[in-house]
This record gives C-alpha cells, structure tokens and sequence, in this order.
C-alpha cells in the first residue's frame, strides 16, 4: 500500500471509546513504548472498513468497523498499556508514535485476502512493516494472531480435495515467515496467539461435521505452531516468542460461562439471517456476536488473557535477574 493511496481514503475520528470497566494494573506493560499488531477481522479496528468508504463491515448493525458489537480486544489491550496505535491506513494522517495496527479483516495467513483480492494478509502487512523507517531503539511489543480465515476458507468444500494435516502446516509455515521477518527486524517481543476451537464457533455449531473437521484443524493448527514456537526460540535466543493460549481461555469460558458472567457461549447474538438483523436482548451475556467473532465482553476477556500472559513473563524475567544477580 503506497502512501499517496493512504492519503486518498477516508479515515476514522481518533479513537474516543470509553474503556469503562476493571482494567488490571499497567505498571509492568507500560514498558512498552509501541505496538504493532498483525492480524485479520479479531485484530482489526478499522482498517478495511476505511478502505472500503465505511461499508465493510457494516455499521450498523457491527460497531464503526469493528466485526463486533463494541471495541476489540487490539483496542483493551493497548488500552492496559497505555498506548494507541495508529492503524495502518491512517498513518499519513496520524503520527504511529505509539505503534500501528495492520490488521485487516479477511486475511490470511498468506498473501489471500478471502474478503477481496486487493487487501492484505499477513505477509503483506509484514512488507508493509518492513517498508516503514525504522523507530528509535524502545521497548516496542509485537503481537500477531492469525490462522482462522485460512482454514473457515475452505468451507464449504470438497473434503477430499484438500489434507487435513497438510493445511495447518502451510497456515503454520506461512506465520513463521511472519515471525522470522520480525526476529531478523530486532523484534525481542512478541505475542502469539493461538486459535480457539473454530469447530465449537456457531458457524461450526450449525453442521455436526463441520464441528468435527473444524475442531481437528484447530486442534493441529495448535499443535504444530507451539513446535514451530520452540524451534523459533532455539533460532532466536534474543527474541522472546509468547504463546497465548486462547484456545484454552475459550475451553475454560465455555466449561465455566458463569465465571465470566455468560449466559450463553454456543449461539450468536447477532442473527444475520433475517431483514433486518436481529440482536438479542443482553449482547453482554454472550460469548459471540455472530457466528465467527466474539462480543466486545469476549474481546475484553481476550485482552486480559494476553495482558496476563505477558506480565507472567515479566515476573519470569525479573525472578531470573534477580537469581542471576
């Protein structure tokens, strides 16, 4: 994306979203000094909805760009941290002092865009990274979550026409070009976030063998990127590879939906498949806004999750000093 074309889109206000709710303690996140985000529709705050003259997703009944109900989990997160990232199609207008987000909804893992040809996937987001002046030496934090639309893709398909196994270990490859890129740019943190059970999704829900074959896809996907993680650790000494495990955080939502204040974790708020689309009474009480994404309660719950998991690793680091001192 060349910068005159940036120029040329609409862009969104500056983020002015009230964060109303118990955010844990920044001391140890605000470290960081940026944020970059890589990611597709569960990262992406309004990067294809400007460049699609605020049509995709729509708004309403989806909040202003967001494929959900209300702030994603990008936006708590950097909220925790004290930051606000520029996304990517504002940058000419708003100064990237404190990161970007790349993400874009439809991307792939690869260069595939499932939503339109002409927007990112992840490795275009990292070109595009690649292409930026580098920043002065701070603590900047990476996060990149990937993988779903690569395998959502395929359906409805042909079972026999694609492998089961083979595919999450091009999904898999693909991230760890992304990885590997970030590694060689001197990223020293960064967050990877696994997938959720897509089979156990309302979209997967809707059809017993979809769930089956969605569930195993996951369940190799995860797999094969936490060997992939290791080996990428052992490459990179000096580059810190930070799983974050949302495919148990979402096992234990479903498992103990009261314990997150969830009246519902199966079926979506939103219903698409009416004129006009109805939404159901208490969206804070579900898990999933539609049949793929989660509610603005299931991103805050994402974002504590990742927060979490990153100040476990500080405290790690700090014991280890100390010892080591």
């Amino acid at each position: 994306m060349k910068s005159h074309t940036l120029k040329s889109t609409l862009t969104i206000s500056a983020l002015t979203l009230s964060l109303a709710w118990a955010q844990p303690s920044a001391a140890e996140g605000s470290s960081f000094r940026r944020l970059y985000i890589f990611g597709d529709s569960l990262s992406d705050p309004g990067n294809v909805y400007t460049l699609t003259g605020r049509t995709v997703p729509p708004s309403p009944p989806y909040f202003q760009g967001r494929t959900s109900n209300g702030p994603l989990w990008t936006e708590y997160f950097a909220s925790n941290l004290g930051l606000l990232p520029t996304n990517l199609v504002d940058v000419d207008r708003f100064p990237p002092t404190e990161g970007i987000n790349f993400a874009f909804v439809g991307a792939t893992s690869s260069s595939k865009n499932v939503l339109n040809g002409s927007l990112f996937g992840l490795q275009q987001q990292i070109a595009a990274f690649s292409q930026l002046p580098r920043p002065r030496q701070t603590r900047t934090l990476y996060a990149v979550w990937i993988g779903a639309n690569d395998y959502l893709s395929l359906f409805p398909a042909d079972p026999n026409r694609w492998n089961l196994r083979q595919t999450p270990q091009e999904t898999v490859r693909n991230i760890s070009v992304a990885l590997t890129a970030l590694a060689k740019a001197k990223a020293k943190t960064i967050l990877v976030f696994n997938l959720s059970d897509l089979g156990q999704t309302p979209f997967g829900r809707s059809n017993p063998s979809l769930s089956q074959q969605l569930t195993l896809l996951t369940k190799i996907h995860n797999w094969v990127l936490r060997v992939e993680l290791l080996r990428l650790r052992q490459q990179f000494p000096g580059t810190e590879f930070i799983l974050v495990d949302i495919d148990r955080l979402f096992k234990t939502v479903v498992r103990e939906p009261q314990k997150f204040h969830f009246t519902n974790v199966t079926t979506s708020c939103l219903n698409l498949q009416v004129n006009p689309p109805q939404i159901c009474d208490r969206p804070d009480e579900y898990l999933f806004w539609d049949g793929i994404h989660p509610t603005h309660t299931g991103h805050r719950i994402i974002a504590q999750k990742a927060f979490q998991t990153l100040n476990s690793q500080d405290s790690e680091r700090q014991s280890e000093s100390a010892v080591n001192f």
